[in-house]
């Protein structure tokens, strides 16, 4: 009878996605001063008290500033802990209604360029309580989602080339010559389909060393021929939120071509070295166009 009466009890269900790793949920939820910058309604509020003992049977504590100006006190015990991938917790209100205790489980399932967060709040004691907890928790992702953002890196690399403008604009808008440059540019399974006006997509598929291929897709958003490229970059299986922007910027100078790169925000911290590598190649593709006479 008694899990009966839990069971019926109101419960609510929020799905958000984040394009960060599993890690950085993870840890906006696990350490206290990176709760404290994004807990609580949407507001001024401030988070005066994380305590928390992430552990089996560990307490938390939070405190944290109400729209009246109030302090309001949320505290509970850890009940599951897989790090990275979910975290289970009662939660109570002490000061107000301490005889009632609701429970919070959350997933974080690592999906492409990103984490797919599954957060249900159940067994609440009323709709009126869950549907006030819902608005709570929602105006609270939202703090959650600009502080993840805002902690995403992003890389800027500069390179000076001995060709013309022109020619760099082209290795990066003429299908033949991309793949001259372009990381596993050699293999069989490698596409690259290039729609370049404002609006147009790209399509690139690369096939990595294990014989996996890899699609990134994206759109242009400028286009200034022999001067500027900007255009999104995703993985074709992730959500559009988790896009990055590549901008291309060509300047002439004295020798050449000075090429300013920027990938904002990195998602992979191994996209560094991958870009760094393909500039390198792509010096040695304009060194075998000159040394044909194609300058």
């Amino acid at each position: 009878m008694e899990q009966a009466r839990v069971k019926d009890k109101p419960s609510l269900r929020l799905e958000r996605f984040y394009p960060v790793a599993p890690e950085k949920v993870w840890r906006a939820w696990t350490d206290p001063q990176a709760l404290k910058g994004w807990f609580g309604p949407g507001g001024p509020e401030q988070v005066a008290v994380t305590e928390l003992d992430v552990r089996v049977g560990g307490r938390y504590r939070i405190v944290f500033g109400g729209r009246d100006g109030t302090e309001h006190e949320v505290q509970g015990v850890y009940r599951e802990i897989v790090p990275k991938r979910r975290l289970v917790f009662t939660w109570t209100w002490p000061r107000t209604t301490p005889d009632r205790e609701s429970v919070v489980t959350i997933e974080f399932n690592a999906v492409p360029r990103g984490t797919a967060v599954v957060f249900t709040h159940a067994q609440h004691f009323d709709e009126t309580v869950r549907d006030n907890h819902r608005r709570g928790w929602s105006e609270a992702f939202v703090k959650l989602e600009r502080m993840l953002l805002a902690e995403r890196p992003k890389l800027t690399l500069k390179r000076s080339y001995p060709v013309a403008p022109e020619k760099v604009y082209r290795a990066w808008t003429d299908p033949a010559a991309l793949r001259q440059w372009w990381s596993q540019g050699d293999s069989p399974g490698w596409v690259a389909e290039l729609d370049v006006r404002v609006g147009g997509s790209l399509r690139i598929v690369l096939r990595d060393p294990e014989g996996i291929d890899h699609e990134i897709r994206g759109v242009y958003k400028e286009v200034e021929p022999g001067r500027k490229l900007v255009f999104t970059w995703n993985l074709h299986d992730a959500p559009p939120e988790a896009a990055s922007t590549v901008s291309v910027l060509l300047n002439a100078t004295s020798g050449g071509t000075e090429l300013e790169f920027t990938l904002d925000p990195v998602f992979d911290p191994r996209a560094a070295d991958g870009w760094r590598g393909a500039f390198q190649r792509l010096g040695e593709f304009f060194q075998t166009e000159t040394s044909h006479g194609l300058r």
